[in-house]
């Protein structure tokens, strides 16, 4: 198949550091790759993805503002019409697509790893109906919709050939990495981390409109020796942070944040993760095998307490079997052939 994917114009596929729409793609790019199709790849233009067969930069690096989202919603009807692809998968914004809907008579797959909005969505089936064909990263992303038949659940996922254990390094600490703000749960965690008297490493970065959060709830404790803040991380410095990490703490606030894609590569790495019964960390974490769901601090801090007896090896097979990249690939290929041959 020939198969045309949009990311959002403002990170590069793959990203440097924070990118998680862009860091999925990236792992589709590879997948679908290896099986042996063909890619293009509608992206910002710094990207550097060396398996798509045509790169294709946005012309305008905003996906807000009338005249930015017109010019490139063109851009991709235009590229569409150059490039015939079998397959249009989009990780942009849904705006985009409009030029193309009401111009071809093309499925077009939407892809979801935010809050979607019924508004949105529910205009696009008013207009295009059966040609738009939803993906979404949790099922509990879809709990609100009420045309949940549309919509396909696939998880994100890892690449497991690089987030990996190092049975030989010692596990001393635990680790909590994302955004430094309340949604994602920095204050939880240290108190869980204080509470259990166990070393906590705070990897991420800090928006600056959070300044205040870290000034008032991170800062104060790393005069503390158990606590350290290592700002944001590459995937070469992740990896060695949660392979060092005895368990990864997921406290988040916010029931619409989606699939965290730090989850699954703690996972991979063999690092339980012990999370907040919230968004897709259910999805993930199962009791006892890779990790804990958890409801609160206090409980948090008890199931620190019980992360040796959780089997590493047993996490890293479990992470493989679900969210590899062949395994996500696959569920791919079967959806694109299911709405394209039928």
């Amino acid at each position: 198949m020939k198969i045309l994917i949009s990311t959002d114009p403002e990170i590069p596929v793959p990203p440097a550091l924070y990118g998680g729409a862009e860091r999925v793609a990236y792992g589709l790019i590879k997948g679908l790759k290896k099986e042996g199709h063909e890619i293009i790849l509608l992206a910002n233009k710094a990207s550097k993805a060396p398996e798509v067969d045509k790169l294709i930069g946005w012309k305008k690096e905003l996906s807000i503002g009338f005249w930015n989202i017109l010019i490139n919603a063109f851009q991709l009807f235009k590229v569409i019409k150059q490039e015939k692809p079998d397959v249009v998968y989009c990780y942009s914004r849904i705006l985009y697509l409009y030029p193309s809907w009401l111009l071809t008579r093309k499925v077009f797959f939407k892809r979801y790893g935010r809050f979607i909005s019924p508004k949105s969505t529910a205009l696009a089936n008013t207009l295009i109906g059966k040609r738009i064909i939803y993906t979404a990263n949790g099922r509990h992303m879809i709990n609100h919709l009420p045309d949940q038949q549309k919509w396909h659940i696939i998880h994100n996922m890892v690449d497991t050939d690089l987030f990996k254990d190092d049975p030989g390094r010692i596990k001393n600490y635990l680790f909590f990495l994302g955004r430094i703000e309340h949604i994602k749960g920095t204050k939880e965690a240290i108190e869980a981390a204080l509470a259990a008297n166990e070393k906590l490493v705070i990897a991420g970065n800090i928006p600056p409109e959070h300044q205040s959060y870290f000034d008032q709830y991170v800062k104060p404790h790393l005069s503390n020796p158990l606590f350290k803040y290592i700002g944001p991380v590459n995937d070469e410095e992740k990896i060695k942070w949660l392979q060092g990490a005895k368990g990864m703490l997921l406290p988040l606030n916010l029931a619409v944040e989606a699939f965290p894609n730090t989850m699954i590569e703690s996972l991979a790495c063999g690092t339980p993760v012990i999370g907040f019964n919230i968004s897709a960390v259910p999805e993930a974490v199962t009791n006892q095998l890779n990790g804990y769901v958890v409801k609160n601090v206090e409980e948090m801090t008890a199931a620190i307490k019980k992360l040796d007896s959780i089997d590493r090896q047993k996490v890293r097979e479990d992470a493989i079997k679900r969210f590899s990249i062949p395994v996500i690939t696959q569920q791919h290929i079967s959806l694109f052939q299911k709405y394209l041959y039928k």
